[in-house]
């Protein structure tokens, strides 16, 4: 969507993720470096004033429209199928505010249908927004690592990558020397259990999409202006884009 010459149109925008909803939505709008300062100034207003809605706020709030990577500590990502793998495009998420808590929404999903992460029987996978099983996410901080645990229902249940399971604990110890390791789609895996048996502490890795813009380029090099596909100028305010996110 092409904002107009006004940052009003922005911040109405970043409004919306105070609004509760059946399902996310993207808005594009262009945004000119001048008007930076007073969108980031209006951003921090709403998101607060979301915040303060809110009966329980959890370790990662007012982070709304921020771009990030849930990074394991051998690297891999957390992608939106629920499983492990490579940290690009397709595995950043944004962590807005909805009236049931938080939604993981995955960043460049085009489809509707699979924007959220969810959960239903202790499985990890992707849904609709709207769905019971993509709402109340939340992420919890670890004091002493820094990190965070992936958790729902209350901080009662928490993202676990399978090598890092309970269950596959067990099997370790009840086979020891004769345990070679996990097949490759097992070790990616991932899933729910009781945060007392312990969960994934995952990084946080921000990304400057919000902070900075960025550029919608075509396959041929050129750049969108919000008109027509030119040549990529860094000095030129109109090639910059930013996103809101209305639950």
């Amino acid at each position: 969507e092409r904002a107009s010459t006004s940052p009003e149109t922005w911040v109405d925008a970043l409004r919306g993720g105070c609004r509760g909803g059946a399902d996310a939505t993207f808005y594009l709008g262009a945004m000119p470096l001048s008007w930076a300062r007073v969108v980031g100034v209006a951003l921090l207003l709403v998101i607060g004033a979301c915040d303060a809605a809110e009966q329980r706020k959890d370790d990662y709030a007012n982070r709304g429209n921020v771009v990030f990577y849930l990074q394991d500590r051998d690297g891999s990502c957390l992608t939106p199928l629920g499983t492990f793998g490579t940290c690009d495009f397709g595995s950043l998420w944004t962590y807005p505010t909805r009236k049931e808590g938080h939604s993981l929404v995955s960043f460049l999903e085009p489809a509707p249908d699979k924007m959220c992460l969810s959960r239903a029987s202790g499985k990890l996978g992707v849904s609709k927004c709207g769905k019971a099983g993509a709402k109340k996410w939340e992420l919890s901080h670890d004091r002493g690592s820094g990190k965070f645990f992936v958790t729902a229902e209350d901080r009662k249940m928490c993202v676990v990558r399978t090598a890092q399971s309970a269950e596959v604990r067990r099997m370790k110890e009840k086979k020891k020397s004769s345990f070679t390791g996990f097949p490759n789609h097992l070790y990616n895996s991932a899933g729910l259990q009781k945060c007392s048996q312990g969960g994934s502490l995952l990084q946080i890795v921000e990304t400057s999409i919000h902070d900075q813009g960025f550029f919608l380029m075509a396959t041929d090099g050129s750049c969108f202006d919000g008109l027509s596909f030119r040549s990529c100028d860094a000095q030129n305010p109109n090639f910059y884009f930013g996103i809101g996110l209305k639950m």
